[in-house]
């Protein structure tokens, strides 16, 4: 059964190299020339008509998918949209094109941080405080001024991302709210605010799985992020795998979120420990393979065999432990954030490079080595240019 993978991003690179390390063949719904394609395992989609997907979305990705030469084949999705997307795929195609995903009302649900908030407030899940924005006077509930910070991010962050580059624009004054609002609102990006839980990168934690078509919880592992690039909302440049006993509070409202809405496939859910009152908070779930799944693999949790498994509705195996204690490493994330950060509170060198040699290193293979060559020829033809823009 061939394995498509809807994307070119890291993500998709690690989920072609775990699809082909389950034994799959796999094929990429990706431009040829983006750098993932680079991979050893990396084949476009057989077209019928001569049209290739390149992992078009919408109308006019159904049709190239159903133009595919595939009798039948296994999606999987990379990217939030691109989960929603087969989500809602028409019933006709079910049987054709196999996913484990869960349906569009439960990926609207999770994806959407506002419809999110209502969810882990109506389900009593420890949570931020956060304030719907769809009103200028909404912004007049936001305690913008108190001894807590306050800061707004999209109700749809792949867009908001796309446009901006960023996660979140800090506010701290009601001025500075609307202002951001506003322009937000022009270019029809919906904002929530939501508090900042104090702490550092070292408080948040991640609690990656699978759940199946049968509502079984098939694997499950914790990780705990150690620092971050950029450091106010950045995604984690140095990570390590941790006991699952210690993130146990936070795995039990997790679960509830799942049941509640029927959730399957893979998810990854990040919490903060608020330091305040010891509760973990959940800040999101994401509905798809996340950016480290190959790091999961690497610690004994291959989502991508239970995904296909699940996919094609055979016997998903239980997978139960995990190694502890390996780190994963994001290379150029990480020497980025260890260059912004003040020198008195920089790890010793040799702890980094001790930690760096031992752990996983995000997009490097030794099997696998063209993606890491080309990724850095494009950063250092963009750090030429910006150098030669001065």
């Amino acid at each position: 059964m061939p394995v498509v993978v809807i994307g070119a991003s890291t993500t998709a690179l690690s989920c072609l190299r775990l699809i082909a390390q389950a034994g799959y063949p796999a094929y990429a719904a990706c431009p040829s020339d983006a750098w993932p394609s680079k991979t050893r395992y990396f084949r476009a989609c057989p077209p019928r008509d001569g049209s290739i997907w390149h992992g078009e979305l919408g109308r006019a990705g159904l049709r190239l998918l159903q133009a595919l030469d595939f009798e039948r084949c296994i999606l999987i999705p990379t990217a939030d949209d691109a989960a929603l997307w087969l989500a809602e795929l028409p019933d006709e195609l079910g049987e054709r094109f196999l996913t484990s995903v869960s349906s569009g009302t439960s990926m609207k649900v999770l994806q959407q941080k506002s419809t999110f908030s209502s969810l882990v407030t109506e389900l009593g899940v420890p949570s931020p405080r956060s304030f719907a924005i769809d009103y200028e006077c909404d912004l007049l509930d936001i305690p913008i001024n108190s001894t807590d910070a306050f800061f707004l991010k999209p109700v749809d962050s792949q867009s908001f991302s796309r446009r901006y580059g960023k996660k979140a624009i800090w506010v701290s004054s009601y001025e500075q709210a609307l202002q951001a609002w506003e322009q937000a609102s022009k270019e029809s990006l919906a904002l929530i605010a939501q508090e900042f839980i104090p702490g550092g990168a070292d408080d948040h934690y991640f609690i990656d799985g699978f759940r199946d078509r049968n509502g079984i919880i098939r694997a499950k592992t914790s990780r705990r992020r150690i620092r971050m690039y950029p450091a106010d909302f950045g995604n984690s440049s140095y990570c390590v795998s941790t006991s699952f006993e210690f993130v146990r509070p936070a795995w039990e409202s997790l679960e509830r979120i799942l049941k509640h809405t029927e959730y399957r496939g893979i998810f990854s859910a990040e919490f903060k420990l608020d330091s305040r009152d010891g509760l973990f908070k959940i800040l999101e779930v994401n509905t798809r393979p996340w950016v480290y799944i190959e790091f999961a693999a690497v610690c004994g949790m291959n989502m991508c065999d239970l995904y296909i498994r699940d996919a094609l509705r055979e016997d998903v195996p239980t997978i139960k432990d995990y190694t502890v204690g390996l780190g994963c490493v994001n290379l150029l994330a990480d020497i980025r954030n260890l260059k912004q950060s003040p020198m008195a509170e920089r790890p010793n060198v040799l702890a980094i490079l001790l930690a760096w040699l031992q752990a996983f290193k995000l997009i490097f293979s030794w099997r696998d080595p063209l993606p890491v060559l080309v990724f850095v020829g494009i950063e250092a033809r963009n750090l030429l240019r910006r150098i030669i823009s001065k």
